[in-house]
């Protein structure tokens, strides 16, 4: 039986589906930065508030930094060293 996720880690593993990240690329062809995107959702008042793109690119953001982590302890364990790893470009990668 595979193992089930933590709800919130599930949460942000399904950030995609919940259309975040596509809510994201549709904002990315109106506003030109990231600054634009937050000075609207700030001006609206709607920073805090759900379906913002401002909200939207928090989550995205710990979704990311909870793969980063994942990642990490997966790199640092016991079973990776077993398996050799990856290869150097790949830690490289992750190290940055």
């Amino acid at each position: 039986m595979a193992r089930q996720l933590p709800k919130r880690q599930e949460a942000h593993l399904n950030l995609y589906r919940q259309g975040t990240v596509r809510d994201l690329v549709e904002a990315s062809k109106i506003y030109t930065t990231l600054y634009n995107v937050l000075d609207r959702d700030v001006a609206n008042r709607t920073v805090k508030t759900q379906g913002s793109h401002t909200r939207n690119l928090c989550r995205v953001r710990q979704g990311l930094d909870l793969i980063r982590a994942l990642f990490e302890q997966f790199l640092s364990s016991k079973c990776h060293r077993e398996l050799n790893g990856p290869p150097i470009e790949f830690h490289r990668s992750c190290s940055r």
